[in-house]
């Protein structure tokens, strides 16, 4: 579901030490042995920078992706009825872990998975008019068409690009190391 967010979450702190260690490895020889805190604020300062820039550029794209302008009308059809049923998770070696409850909807005699339904269940009547939307790869009904108002409480509801935000813990860190290397070379030099 968050497959491609999450894996940037995970992936950023090895991309990040992976580029440290590269500008530190080709850095180094321009730099006196005594200086390496210096190198290292330096290298910290750019990594930073290039992850945070990375991660908002992410952010924006996430957030004109998922933007509700993309809830777009699929069908409008005739309701038949909905089914309440469970849904067995397993991890990757396939074991059970969750149960999930999930709508599957009929119409015109074609089944459905539905990620949402708006509104309360026991509006949507038989023969009645509902309207089918597709926001990415969720499936959303209505018994009324969506508005702006409702397609912010959707965006807001099924926000996915929420996860990026994590990677600043990842840019935290390596900020506090810069700034750690930096009150290091500080102290080296009052010492001098």
């Amino acid at each position: 579901m968050y497959s491609r967010e999450i894996l940037i979450f995970m992936v950023c702190p090895i991309a990040m030490a992976a580029l440290w260690g590269a500008l530190y490895y080709v850095l180094k020889n321009g730099f006196k042995p005594n200086e390496s805190s210096i190198l290292n604020f330096v290298i910290g300062l750019i990594v930073t920078l290039l992850t945070t820039f990375y991660v908002l550029i992410n952010i924006s794209n996430a957030k004109s992706e998922y933007s509700y302008h993309n809830i777009k009308l699929n069908q409008i059809a005739h309701f038949d009825s909905f089914k309440e049923t469970t849904e067995t998770q397993f991890d990757g070696e396939g074991n059970y872990y969750d149960l999930s409850n999930i709508w599957l909807l009929t119409v015109e005699n074609k089944t459905f998975k539905v990620d949402l339904v708006l509104g309360n269940i026991k509006e949507y009547e038989k023969d009645n008019p509902i309207y089918i939307y597709q926001y990415g790869e969720k499936m959303i009904i209505s018994n009324k068409p969506i508005d702006d108002k409702i397609g912010k409480e959707i965006e807001h509801k099924l926000e996915r690009y929420s996860i990026y935000y994590w990677c600043f813990l990842w840019i935290a860190f390596s900020a506090v190391f810069a700034f750690v290397s930096l009150c290091d070379t500080c102290n080296t030099n009052l010492k001098s």
